[in-house]
């Protein structure tokens, strides 16, 4: 698996702004946003930028977010 990031440049409150995930696809990148989407709404991650970062050489072999950006309000 590898570990991407994940961002959007919508300025807004209560939302997620990015994430760094480990999947082994773009496609279970924006699914896992999507799934925790908050008041940034699920359509704003068809969009959103991804960028791989390296290799993920742990255990773990389901798709998992490592660590969010959230911007409370």
């Amino acid at each position: 698996m590898k570990i991407y990031t994940i961002q959007h440049d919508k300025k807004d409150w209560d939302c997620y702004m990015g994430h760094v995930i480990v999947a082994n696809n773009h496609e279970e990148v924006r699914k896992l946003a999507k799934d925790i989407a908050e008041d940034e709404g699920v359509e704003i991650w068809n969009d959103a930028i991804i960028e791989e970062c390296g290799e993920y050489t742990s255990q773990r072999n389901e798709p998992f977010i490592l660590m969010s950006d959230f911007k409370n309000g």
